[in-house]
């Protein structure tokens, strides 16, 4: 069936992206263009993926589709990826510039205004801003660009609607295809609707688009239709559209080109073109019909396509009159003649192939000695263009031309430069290649130093066991070039890695049998770093004295070797042991030491980690809004750096002091986004935190089935890794549950294992004090509940720590099941007012309560009822629904009393 829209392929090129003959029909395509219509009209997705092989007619559709959309009022962008494309967000950057081209300054300026991230996604309207944008966080400022984005679609949309055609999109970067994913999830997700084709043979498992489909379908935001070769019927019909009319085309010719075409439509175009032009007799193969071509150019022409083929990207007259030698103005008009032969196209990216098989051809006649003196000469032009140079391409370049020590110099930087940027996949595959190669020629010094670099990206992602196994590589190369201090640096990384994976005892074992012969060179900066990580180790394994006896011999060795990062670190780690083991002062003394010490250096990660220990420790001890501040800081930091086990540590820490705010909905957002952090640094310890702090906010909300199983995953994470922090943390709640559910000896069953370990009393054991008080009263075992009381009260204030507010109302809880009205009025009343004069709002609810049961115990109706509905008030406006609903009842059965009471008297 043919449709009266446009051309299947016109005559005149290869495979082209520009608007087609409309008076020619699309032959053969009807499936394929009911679906389009379907997707344009009435859409089930709001993306259509057309896949098939090269020179299957793809782009053709993409272009009716864009044709079609036009006519039915949508507003159209079209963008395209390249091979070897270096621009980041290809293809959405390109189809936004195309369409900001044809804007007016006055509309521009007003795009600015109302989303003024729009030129950090296109760099070239940043002098059209009124001011210039603030420094950022590079998460926020992707965030910030991903809504500019999409702000600026929806603005720009027709009354139907924005349609983004995109083609070639298996060469799209996974920055580009990140940003079209965050674009098409949402609630107004079907506004923006997407026509996009990539190629089958591109999608390979493990790599960006194969991810980026898999999830599209998963979330059902995809269809995907296959475009096959043409019938017999269709292919003849699109050779004779194709050959319009050509006599001199004997029957023979014709049949002999289907036969060999076999529904390709590419194939098809391109015998034709010969047939028609008469330059050429039917061609034996599609590579000479090419070859053909070029020949027909002058020199100068053919020269300049070699260069532009082997740069392998849209490329500028003013690039190849550097690499070949001639005026800029004598390379315009050979490459304006490669375009007449409907070779080459002139976009506004520069001269491009019009189908890369073209390329392809070109690259494969030249002989090795030929290709190797274009590149390097190619490369020495791309040295001398103005800003920011692809590291990666000059690397290829250099490598392609036999330079082997430049190829290698600028692959490391473009590791390094994408390591910097954050795209981190882009990173490793440079590190890797650059291992292989050291590898082929045994050079064990680099390529330890870039196992090293590999290993500690692979840890900002969090991927520890590929991280430990390039660490060990570096450790292996190093030690086979007999560099012993640079190993032992290397064993302190994997004993690191081992501590943010979870499995301290691994760690230690592994670091063991290293010190020895390291102690006996004296001070040294492996040692110390030895030292400080086998200090981070035991924190994780919850031994916090042997963190503490670890850290100081670390300042001893750090100090004597003058490595004051790693002394920095030592003090870190003792004021993280000082405030566990309950010194609350000396460890915030400890920790500011450290800290000050660290951004003397600029050692961004270690300023990082002293603030988040800085503001947990605020949170925990009553200081809210120091806790928010400098978390923030400590975010802001490994935001920029990218490292997901740090920014999981900090959402969390920002979550919990918004839940003790009592802004619940920030908290949630909080520990949503510490979550996925922690998701994407692996199964590891950090993640029981995110876990615990969802148990925490579901419990005050009355969720208790959802709170019990975070709870649970939190403590069997901390069970696995030995971390004794989240086991007592997530043991105490859970035992809150339990104590909820009439099951007061298995709360005890839950604490008492995990009370103090050490000789000092432990600053998460006492916390645990409380709650068994608790479970010893629900028993009826008074006395021993009135001990747990005095201990967790007289521990927690001596700490200032938060929960002394639960102690105290527990201790008021106990005084007043023995009776003792005073003392358990004096202690709910203190309770009451360290919570209001912290800014913790849960807290005040749950000792407004307990006060309204004492005031009922006394006999004190009125003052019962009046905290009742004090307390009521906050749990409601907090969104704590089991502790309203009981509150609600103990008014409503007061209230009833209080009736029968009054009927009884008259």
């Amino acid at each position: 069936k043919a449709l009266s829209a446009a051309a299947c392929f016109p005559a005149s090129a290869v495979e082209v992206d520009h608007a087609p003959d409309a008076g020619t029909p699309l032959v053969g395509r009807a499936a394929e263009w009911a679906v389009i219509e379907r997707h344009l009209r009435a859409p089930e997705t709001p993306m259509l993926a057309l896949r098939g092989e090269l020179g299957i007619g793809k782009t053709r559709l993409l272009q009716e589709a864009a044709a079609q959309a036009a006519r039915d009022g949508f507003s159209v962008l079209e963008g395209r990826c390249q091979r070897f494309c270096d621009q980041p967000y290809a293809p959405l950057r390109d189809a936004l510039q195309r369409h900001v081209r044809g804007l007016s300054t006055a509309r521009l300026r007003s795009e600015l205004r109302a989303s003024p991230w729009l030129a950090r996604f296109l760099p070239e309207l940043s002098a059209k801003l009124p001011r210039s944008l603030p420094a950022l966080a590079p998460e926020q400022e992707r965030r910030l660009m991903f809504a500019a984005v999409r702000s600026f679609l929806r603005r720009i949309s027709g009354p139907r609607g924005t349609l983004l055609i995109l083609d070639d999109l298996h060469w799209a970067p996974a920055d580009g295809l990140a940003l079209l994913a965050a674009l098409l999830q949402g609630p107004d997700a079907m506004l923006l609707r997407v026509v996009a084709a990539y190629r089958d043979g591109e999608l390979r498992a493990g790599e960006p688009l194969s991810r980026f489909v898999m999830d599209l379908a998963h979330r059902g935001a995809l269809r995907q239709q296959r475009v096959g070769s043409l019938d017999a019927e269709s292919s003849a019909t699109l050779l004779d559209l194709l050959l319009d009319g050509t006599t001199a085309v004997v029957a023979a010719q014709r049949r002999r080109v289907l036969e060999r075409c076999d529904g390709v439509p590419l194939f098809l175009v391109s015998y034709a073109r010969g047939l028609r032009d008469g330059t050429v007799e039917v061609p034996a193969t599609l590579e000479h019909s090419i070859d053909q071509r070029l020949h027909a150019l002058p020199d100068s022409s053919r020269k300049l396509l070699t260069l532009t083929a082997l740069i392998g990207r849209p490329v500028a007259a003013r690039l190849l009159s550097r690499a070949g030698g001639g005026a800029e103005e004598a390379v315009e008009a050979a490459l304006m003649a490669a375009c007449r032969a409907n070779l080459l196209r002139e976009s506004a990216d520069g001269y491009h192939f019009v189908h890369d098989i073209v390329r392809e051809v070109i690259v494969h006649s030249l002989h090795d000695g030929g290709r190797r003196v274009l590149h390097r000469r190619i490369a020495r032009a791309l040295k001398g263009e103005s800003g920011e140079q692809a590291m990666a391409e000059l690397a290829h370049h250099y490598a392609a031309g036999g330079e082997r020590a430049k190829a290698l110099l600028y692959l490391e930087r473009a590791a390094d430069r994408s390591a910097e940027q954050l795209a981190f996949n882009v990173a490793e595959a440079h590190y890797r290649d650059l291992l292989a190669r050291f590898a082929e020629e045994r050079c064990s010094a680099e390529q330890a130093r870039v196992a090293e670099k590999l290993g500690s990206l692979l840890v900002k992602e969090g991927r520890y066991d590929d991280a430990l196994a390039a660490l060990e590589g570096a450790v292996s190369a190093y030690m086979g070039g007999g560099a012993c201090e640079a190993s032992a640096l290397a064993l302190a990384e994997i004993g690191r890695v081992h501590a943010l994976r979870g499995t301290p005892g691994e760690g230690m074992a592994r670091l063991a049998a290293t010190l020895p012969g390291l102690e006996r060179q004296g001070p040294t900066r492996g040692l110390a770093a030895l030292h400080v990580t086998l200090a981070h180790l035991h924190f994780v394994g919850g031994d916090y004295e042997g963190e503490l006896s670890w850290a100081m011999r670390a300042a001893e060795f750090a100090a004597a070797a003058g490595a004051n990062d790693l002394l920095a670190s030592a003090h870190q780690r003792c004021g993280t042991a000082r405030f566990l083991l309950g010194a609350v002062g000396e460890g915030v003394s400890r920790l500011e030491q450290a800290l000050a010490l660290a951004e003397a250096i600029d050692a961004p990660p270690i300023v990082s980690t002293c603030l988040a220990n800085l503001a947990w420790i605020a949170l925990e001890t009553g200081h809210i809004d120091r806790a928010r501040l400098i978390g923030t800081r400590a975010l802001e930091i490994a935001e920029r750096r990218g490292d997901q086990t740090r920014i999981a540590v900090r959402t969390t820490i920002l979550g919990v002091a918004h839940f003790h705010a009592g802004q619940w909905e920030r908290a949630e957002a909080c520990l949503e986004r510490s979550s996925a952090a922690a998701k994407r640094a692996g199964d590891a310890w950090v993640a029981a935190y995110p876990l615990i702090g969802w148990g925490q906010l579901l419990m005050a909300r009355g969720e208790t089935c959802e709170a019990e199983q975070s709870l649970e995953r939190a403590s069997a994470i901390g069970c696995r890794s030995g971390d004794l922090q989240a086991l007592r943390r997530s043991a105490g709640l859970l035992a809150e549950l339990d104590l909820f559910h009439g099951r007061p000896e298995a709360a005890i069953g839950r604490i008492v294992p995990l009370l103090d370990r050490s000789s000092s009393p432990e600053i998460y054991a006492s916390v645990l004090l409380p709650a068994l008080a608790q479970a010893y009263l629900a028993l009826g075992r008074v006395d021993d509940a009135a001990h747990l009381a005095d201990q967790a009260v007289a521990r927690l204030s001596a700490a200032g720590h938060i929960v002394r507010m639960q102690a105290l109302r527990v201790h008021g809880e106990v005084a007043l099941a023995r009776g003792a009205w005073e003392q358990s009025a004096a202690s709910i009343e203190a309770a009451l007012d360290a919570a209001r004069q912290g800014g913790y709002r849960y807290p005040e609810a749950q000792a407004l309560s307990a006060l309204g049961d004492l005031n009922l115990a006394r006999g004190c109706a009125d003052l019962a009822a009046c905290a009742y509905r004090e307390a009521l008030a906050v749990f409601r406006d907090l969104g704590a629904r089991r502790d309203a609903e009981a509150t609600e009842a103990r008014l409503r059965h007061l209230e009833r009393t209080e009736r029968r009471s009054g009927e009884t008297t008259a």
